[in-house]
């Protein structure tokens, strides 16, 4: 039988779909058999929303749904069991580890580009920055939407479009170190929002509709 540790290192190696894919499954297995926790299960979740707008800026925003929904659909069907357990576990530690490798390397990019900066910051790193500021905002309402669905579909769908566009941009104009640091920031923040309630659904809306009509 495969131990979690080795499926673990077999996760981090898929490519964006295949990623995605898994965390989804992961996920409605442990929504029916809740071999984690609730904190962890919110966590597992964040994972699926992280990675599927990550990899909708890869591979598109089509197949980063497909993969979701596919992934889904495979965990509903799967039964209750050890290898059920393994799974998930298996994935949240590839998640957890993958999250932890990304923010080092962020950090060290950092670290890099403040040693070679000299001068003061112009107005157009100023509105890049705030961008990035904004992203993450955003990002963290969609997020809870993700847990919440306190959106339609046609809604949460456009909501994700819009977020997958805002994502590409601050990966184009700052490098994925800033986007890893914004995107860290946007989790944390919709982990603060415990449960689903009317504090969240008027956060998502509002979120909604700042990025419609930007």
């Amino acid at each position: 039988m495969v131990g979690t540790g080795t499926m673990s290192a077999a996760v981090q190696e898929l490519g964006p779909s295949q990623a995605v894919e898994i965390l989804a499954k992961s996920r409605a297995i442990n929504a029916n058999c809740q071999f984690l926790s609730k904190p962890e299960h919110q966590e597992l979740s964040d994972y699926v929303a992280k990675a599927e707008v990550a990899a909708a800026g890869t591979i598109g925003a089509a197949r980063a749904n497909k993969a979701v929904h596919t992934g889904t659909s495979a965990g509903q069907s799967a039964t209750c069991n050890n290898d059920s357990e393994i799974t998930v576990r298996a994935t949240m530690d590839a998640a957890r580890r993958a999250i932890a490798a990304s923010a080092e390397s962020a950090q060290q990019k950092s670290q890099t580009v403040k040693a070679r900066r000299t001068g003061a910051p112009s107005a157009t790193s100023d509105r890049i920055a705030g961008s990035s500021a904004r992203y993450s905002r955003l990002a963290a309402a969609y997020y809870v939407e993700r847990r919440c669905q306190h959106l339609s579909h046609a809604q949460a769908i456009d909501f994700w479009k819009r977020i997958v566009r805002m994502h590409n941009y601050v990966l184009t104009s700052q490098g994925p170190d800033v986007l890893t640091a914004a995107k860290s920031r946007a989790i944390a923040r919709a982990k603060s929002k415990r449960g689903c309630n009317a504090s969240t659904a008027q956060m998502v809306r509002a979120s909604y509709r700042k990025i419609k009509h930007n």
